[in-house]
């Protein structure tokens, strides 16, 4: 068999009882549209998107996007968390995935509380779009997608990870 990845797989990105390889890592944040923010100041907090110049303006999703891991003791902890998202939902006039970007790109939105990791915020200002992307300074977080496999016995952290034939 061919092997891929040869030497690119270490230990560090190898978890859950070396059943988990972690592929990919993304910072959450809050992207704007650079050319609409509100009286011309950027957020730099969760909590900057409670100010009243934001109501009616901000898009989130509907799955909660990583103000559920607020509630993490070593954040905010439960009740704090859960009183945030109360009053964020006063202030979100929208839902959207993570991938619809262009919407606040284009105005419709001028802020998406929070978005997944930060990388469709960098292809739009890639391809020119108004936007940018902060990672609030009161709900810094990385986030880690897994490839498990549960049955494997074990993923190898040497060159011998192979692609399985179809």
């Amino acid at each position: 068999m061919a092997q891929i990845a040869a030497g690119r797989i270490t230990s560090e990105m190898v978890e859950g009882g070396r059943t988990s390889l972690r592929v990919y890592t993304g910072l959450p944040g809050i992207p704007y549209n650079t050319r609409r923010t509100p009286n011309g100041e950027a957020p730099k907090s969760l909590k900057d998107m409670l100010k009243p110049q934001w109501k009616g303006k901000i898009a989130s999703t509907p799955y909660v996007t990583s103000l559920n891991i607020l509630a993490a003791k070593e954040m905010w902890g439960k009740e704090a968390a859960l009183e945030y998202v109360r009053q964020l939902s006063k202030q979100v006039v929208g839902l959207i995935r993570c991938n619809e970007i262009e919407r606040v790109a284009s105005g419709e939105f001028l802020a998406f509380v929070m978005d997944c990791s930060g990388s469709q915020t960098f292809e739009a200002q890639a391809h020119g779009a108004p936007v940018e992307h902060v990672i609030p300074v009161d709900g810094a977080m990385i986030r880690h997608r897994m490839l498990t496999v549960p049955k494997m016995p074990s993923i190898q952290t040497q060159p011998s990870f192979s692609p399985l034939s179809c």
